[in-house]
């Protein structure tokens, strides 16, 4: 969300806003998330005409995105016939879709293919954006980040330290958001 002064998060509007730095670099935020086609498409066109070329029609409307263009029942199906469990294999067709057999199963592998497929530099990227964990695991993802900075290491050449570095951030933002949560009222 667009941040507005003296307003809380349930009051910011939910309109995207895309403008041109004074270095050209186009950008978008705010908005939601069911409407990111048509913001894309937004951002494209910006683009274009930044560039002097003419524009062109948008061809991703009716294009699924990657590991969108299976049926999810027999995805799952697949996955539990590997030995996945039932909200195991929920769980990865909802972040990858087709996609979740490739995966393999557990942090390590989906931060290797998060590294190698989704350009993660990061542990934190892994933890909280590809992979959702910080938000969704019951721990908060904690019992993640050590198996998924050891399949990352290797992959983007971090020693030991940097590894145990990626995992302290991660640490240190976990306890940072969960005394936010701690300090903000909660609407019932």
């Amino acid at each position: 969300l667009v941040g507005e002064a003296g307003k809380s998060p349930s009051e910011v509007s939910r309109r995207d806003e895309v403008w041109t730095g004074s270095a050209g670099v186009i950008s978008i935020a705010g908005g939601k998330l069911t409407a990111y086609r048509r913001m894309a498409e937004r951002v494209v066109d910006q683009v274009e005409a930044a560039l002097g070329r003419r524009r062109t029609r948008c061809r991703t409307a009716a294009e699924p995105l990657i590991g969108g263009d299976a049926a999810p029942d027999a995805v799952r199906g697949e996955l539990i016939r590997a030995g996945a469990g039932e909200a195991d294999a929920d769980r990865r067709i909802g972040l990858y879709g087709a996609e979740a057999p490739a995966v393999g199963a557990g942090p390590a592998a989906e931060a290797a293919w998060a590294v190698v497929n989704e350009g993660a530099l990061t542990l934190e990227d892994y933890w909280v954006r590809r992979g959702g964990r910080a938000w969704f695991d019951p721990d908060g993802g904690m019992g993640a980040l050590e198996p998924a900075a050891a399949a990352m290491a290797p992959l983007l050449g971090w020693t030991a330290e940097r590894a145990a570095e990626e995992i302290a951030a991660c640490q240190r933002r976990r306890e940072v958001d969960m005394a936010e949560l701690a300090a903000s009222p909660v609407a019932v």
